[in-house]
């Protein structure tokens, strides 16, 4: 016990991280297919790596650039406010996507409005795959390099809501389907590999906006969903000295739970403000874990707000987050 707490056993933590990976995508998956929810799209022939569905709003734009290291083209999905322009430096938020989820969800249309109506850009990157955990620690099911990037196939008939946009839920413990030929026979990237093309990917994508537009250095801000928020937790602790502030919803921080003072800890000393967003009727990450991070923020003393949604699920969450998100990014810029 330490605090109240029961803490278990590394090996039952990651058994049980494994089981949620059905759950996380399936969420995802569920959540795109509900009413209301962004269409989906598969992409053509020769498409670059990227989802094949959860379409991003009309007005933002889905790009590629080629990733030399990893070999692959790589999607990412951005959107300038009309207010945005070279003679006036610009707030830009940084947003990454859930797991088996591409980046375009992440410039949903409610995003898209709030970012036109407060004059930021707003870029959402792939994160090398779908399931890339962005430097994070990776929570898979299967042999290492058993996923490459990007989504499987679609699905055939009869086919259930799974790993991927249109993907079918393998079972327990089965390796997800369409992963490239050479990690169907084991040569696939490690996950050691995929956590350091993830983050790349995302610094890469973050590189190419300061280039394209006057981006105003003070007032860069990070954000995520599920395994985004895992991913706001990590690439927000470890490149502390870019943020303005970050937002993690939902984190799948699981593996990371027992170093979240370490991590918190990085976030406080550099002065980066946490929104901590989550819904309390959350199926897939538990509030329960949320809390976690949120009771280590109070703990030691560093500026945040935990907002729990009453009655919001793990997928919707995605949509209803985004005022608060825009609405705590707007009153913090670096110092």
């Amino acid at each position: 016990m330490r605090g109240g707490l029961m803490l278990l056993p590394s090996k039952f933590i990651a058994r049980a991280a494994s089981c949620l990976v059905v759950l996380l995508a399936a969420s995802a998956t569920a959540f795109a297919q509900a009413p209301g929810a962004p269409a989906a799209g598969a992409p053509g022939p020769g498409a670059p790596r990227g989802g094949g569905g959860f379409a991003a709003d009309p007005r933002a734009q889905v790009r590629s650039y080629h990733f030399a290291e990893a070999g692959q083209d790589m999607q990412y999905c951005v959107f300038a406010s009309s207010k945005v322009s070279k003679d006036r430096p610009a707030p830009l938020i940084v947003s990454l996507h859930g797991m088996g989820a591409p980046p375009t969800i992440m410039c949903n249309t409610t995003a898209v409005d709030l970012a036109e109506e407060g004059g930021y850009v707003l870029v959402a990157p792939m994160g090398y795959s779908t399931t890339g955990w962005f430097g994070s620690p990776v929570i898979r099911m299967g042999p290492p390099g058993a996923r490459g990037p990007g989504p499987g196939p679609g699905p055939g008939p009869g086919a259930t809501p799974g790993q991927g946009p249109g993907a079918g839920a393998p079972p327990p413990g089965a390796r997800p389907p369409g992963p490239p030929p050479a990690a169907a026979a084991g040569d696939g990237p490690s996950d050691e590999q995929i956590r350091q093309w993830s983050e790349q990917d995302v610094m890469n994508v973050l590189d190419m906006m300061r280039k394209e537009f006057n981006i105003d250095p003070r007032r860069i801000y990070l954000t995520g969903h599920s395994m985004g928020g895992a991913g706001t937790l990590y690439l927000g602790a470890k490149h502390a000295n870019l943020w303005a502030a970050i937002a993690p919803v939902a984190p799948a921080s699981f593996m990371m739970n027992d170093d979240r003072a370490s991590i918190l800890g990085r976030l406080k000393e550099a002065g980066v403000p946490v929104l901590l967003l989550t819904g309390d009727a959350d199926e897939v990450v538990s509030p329960s874990n949320t809390r976690l991070w949120a009771e280590t923020l109070k703990e030691i003393g560093a500026e945040h707000v935990y907002i729990e949604q009453p009655g919001v699920t793990h997928g919707p969450v995605i949509t209803t987050s985004q005022k608060e998100i825009y609405e705590f990014f707007g009153k913090h810029r670096r110092k």
